[in-house]
């Protein structure tokens, strides 16, 4: 919505914003720097830290810019003596009992409070008694806290309880004895985004407890790419010192998943660095060089039928070769994909592949409905895109985490039947209202039966629903590259290969009467079965094609090197190299040209299905209007920090874990 614009006055020089903006959003979006501690432009105005107080012509005393709405011709000085005068105050009284630790604290280099005290402080202090201390808190493996240097801002209680909707944190006390604290001696804060008050803290009173005493800031080397692990695919920037990732922060004052900023040490430990093989199912896996691997799989796969079992975090270079091997290759080839149903690649599920709906535009809906799925848990940052005034309907396990006007419609299996039958009073008020409508589960049979009602009563006015996974990519496209006429593998395959996945979904033949080949970046659970292990890149060690959660086209960069001196190629180069060696066929040569397939592959996919194309940069591929969508959330394993053989490597993500299924309190 467009608000009309007003004019003020700041120090003498006019401005414009948008009728609705606060003195502050106003300077903002004209450039003028007002310091300010308890403002943060995301979260709900608070306006107690004071730092922001300026001067407003007829007021008999300073205002708070961050509350205070402007008025048409209002004259405002942020730079006049009195206001000087005012910071210098306030800042004195911060710095009272704020410890002088500096060079030891995590912070120190990007303190706000540091900065504005060197810019708007006095030269020194008049307070000359014992200093005020707080006893530390314990809120769990990821955030360290030294509430000693708290000054009592307020961001990490309105995220915690606006944002993330799971009221944990709060003030207690009154004046000099006020403290930032859990409720009822919590030690977990139970959600999986609390993270993000680490970056929202202006002093070191929150900081990274994997990250303390690691480096600072001037010691880093920073590098700037796109996460994976989470389905948004965020823009993130990864510190280095020199070579090892040391922290992961987001880029453009974002929100980021709690497995995006911790689970880094996952990218080093665990991880395979040469190939191996074994001769025979009672032998160990051996060392061998690339050129013996080539010459030993050349064999093995010699007119054999092959199964791809392909993880749900492969990137789309490796789904084109993947796709060249199977049309080049002289055998039957057949794929399986991780958190995708058989259903979806056969046909058997008629939702289309398109995905119809900007996930992130969800906070325009009315109505939204969930069926047995814990999108705080499973999905944590789809959850922060709803809004407090949304009505959110949900079926299942009853969760106050959920954001929105939540509404429980009942546990069982019946209350579903009734929903998709059309026979529940949610499915009357959605035929009712007629407005855009939203509906997640983990089955897609539900998906199928729910869109089926929702077209029989509205097909004059909508398409057919389409399907979205919100945890990766692979659905969206997977129906155009893997799409099998059989429901099911009904023959045995002679290799099943593993493409950084866990999950053989082929039942009828076992992989123990299979060569099996496992390849992908760690040590996980199918490697002791495997024949052929081959090492691989994670999304740091290459650049890579991901499709985010809105169906848009995001890059990583190549930001840190694989942790071995020997040779490695990516998973496309060595699937299109064994290709040309192995099977004599010259399709393509080089990454590059994978990438150019991967381009052309794009564009006809996105001609196919929109009428405003567009690949580059972070711009959504999505139309500009939908009636309703329904979003398919895959099926997530139980534990939500371990779904991935990243942060399954990763003992920060063990600890939360932990935590997490024995909810005891233990402190870390």
């Amino acid at each position: 919505m467009n608000h009309p614009l007003s004019t003020i006055w700041v120090n003498g020089k006019s401005i414009s914003a948008p009728a609705n903006s606060t003195i502050m959003q106003a300077c903002l979006l004209n450039n003028i720097e007002i310091p300010r501690f308890c403002y943060h432009e995301q979260l709900a105005i608070a306006g107690n830290c004071r730092m922001c107080l300026v001067e407003v012509e007829k007021s008999p005393k300073l205002v708070a810019s961050c509350a205070m709405p402007i008025i048409n011709g209002m004259k405002i000085v942020t730079t006049s003596s009195i206001v000087k005068k005012a910071r210098e105050g306030v800042l004195e009284f911060l710095l009272l009992n704020h410890p002088l630790d500096c060079p030891i604290c995590d912070q120190g280099g990007e303190c706000d409070l540091q900065d504005q005290a060197m810019i708007y402080g006095s030269d020194r202090g008049r307070f000359y008694e014992f200093k005020r201390t707080v006893q530390d808190k314990h809120v769990g493996p990821l955030i360290k806290t030294i509430m000693t240097c708290c000054i009592h801002c307020t961001r990490c209680v309105r995220f915690i309880s606006d944002i993330a909707n799971t009221p944990s944190l709060g003030t207690t006390g009154r004046g000099t004895n006020t403290e930032i604290t859990t409720y009822v001696k919590k030690l977990w804060l139970n959600s999986n985004i609390s993270g993000n008050i680490i970056d929202l803290c202006p002093v070191g009173a929150l900081t990274s407890k994997p990250y303390a005493f690691k480096a600072r800031p001037w010691e880093l080397q920073s590098k700037e790419t796109v996460d994976v692990l989470d389905p948004f695919c965020m823009k993130i920037r990864v510190d280095l010192n020199p070579f090892e990732v040391v922290r992961v922060l987001p880029l453009n004052n974002k929100w980021i998943s709690d497995k995006t900023r911790f689970s880094y040490d996952g990218l080093t430990k665990q991880r395979l660095l040469a190939p191996m093989h074994r001769e025979t199912k009672n032998k160990v896996l051996t060392p061998l060089n690339w050129e013996s691997l080539f010459m030993k799989l050349q064999t093995a796969m010699t007119a054999k039928s092959v199964l791809f079992h392909i993880g749900s975090l492969t990137n789309l270079e490796t789904l084109i070769a993947a796709k060249l091997f199977k049309d080049h290759h002289t055998n039957n080839v057949m794929f399986t994909l991780e958190d995708v149903p058989s259903s979806y690649l056969t046909g058997a599920f008629s939702v289309t592949a398109k995905p119809t709906i900007s996930v992130s535009a969800l906070s325009t809906m009315k109505l939204v409905l969930l069926a047995d799925v814990s999108i705080d848990e499973m999905v944590p940052l789809l959850n922060t895109c709803l809004t407090k005034h949304q009505d959110v309907w949900y079926v299942g396990t009853y969760n106050k985490s959920i954001r929105g006007k939540t509404k429980h419609l009942g546990f069982s299996s019946r209350t579903m039947s009734k929903l998709t039958e059309g026979k529940h009073f949610a499915s009357r008020r959605v035929k009712a209202t007629q407005v855009a409508n939203v509906f997640i589960h983990k089955q897609a049979g539900c998906i199928q039966s729910f869109g089926s009602f929702m077209t029989s009563h509205f097909a004059h006015q909508m398409p057919m629903p389409s399907s979205v996974a919100v945890n990766n990519s692979l659905a969206i496209l997977s129906k155009e590259l893997f799409y099998n006429k059989n429901s099911e593998p009904s023959i045995r395959f002679d290799v099943q290969w593993f493409l950084n996945s866990n999950s053989a979904k082929s039942t009828s033949s076992s992989i123990s009467d299979s060569v099996v080949v496992y390849h992908g970046t760690h040590a996980d659970k199918i490697v002791p079965q495997s024949d052929f292990v081959i090492p691989g890149m994670t999304y740091t060690e290459s650049e890579m094609t991901v499709l985010d959660v809105d169906g848009a086209v995001q890059k990583t960069n190549n930001v840190t090197s694989f942790p071995s001196l020997s040779f490695i190629c990516t998973e496309a180069e060595f699937l299109v190299y064994l290709l040309l060696v192995g099977q004599n066929k010259t399709v393509v040569s080089t990454l590059s040209d994978i990438r150019f397939l991967v381009t052309a592959f794009l564009k006809n996919y996105i001609n196919k299905f929109y009428s405003h194309p567009s690949v580059s940069g972070n711009k959504s591929i999505m139309p500009s209007s939908v009636e309703f969508a329904a979003l398919y959330c895959t099926s997530f394993t139980d534990d939500y920090y371990t779904n991935n053989y990243i942060s399954r490597a990763s003992a920060t993500m063990a600890r939360c874990s932990m935590l997490k299924s024995t909810e005891t309190s233990k402190t870390f």
